[in-house]
């Protein structure tokens, strides 16, 4: 492994600490903004494969649920849709 892939792993290893600032891990891991340019860019890539491949093993997974946020707040707007609609509907045909 190279130098910049074993900063990218740290860049990594210390975005998942709690309270610590990018700010922080830049002065600490990088010597200076072209260093943290190429490690954070590679760090991207890597935590990008990583979750490609996550994604991947989801999809294969049975009972995992692999939907976008995006998709799932489609599906929760057509319940409502179709919630408001059952209790319209049962204004009409509820007559005793």
């Amino acid at each position: 492994m190279s130098k910049t892939d074993l900063k990218a792993l740290k860049i990594i290893e210390a975005i998942k600490i709690e309270n610590v600032t990018i700010e922080s891990i830049k002065n600490t891991i990088c010597d200076d903004i072209s260093d943290w340019n190429r490690c954070s860019a590679k760090a991207y890539n890597i935590n990008l494969e990583n979750a490609k491949k996550q994604r991947k093993k989801d999809l294969l997974t049975p009972g995992t649920i692999s939907a976008s946020i995006g998709e799932i707040q489609d599906i929760l707007d057509a319940n409502d849709i179709l919630a408001k609609y059952a209790l319209f509907m049962s204004v009409f045909f509820n007559k005793e």
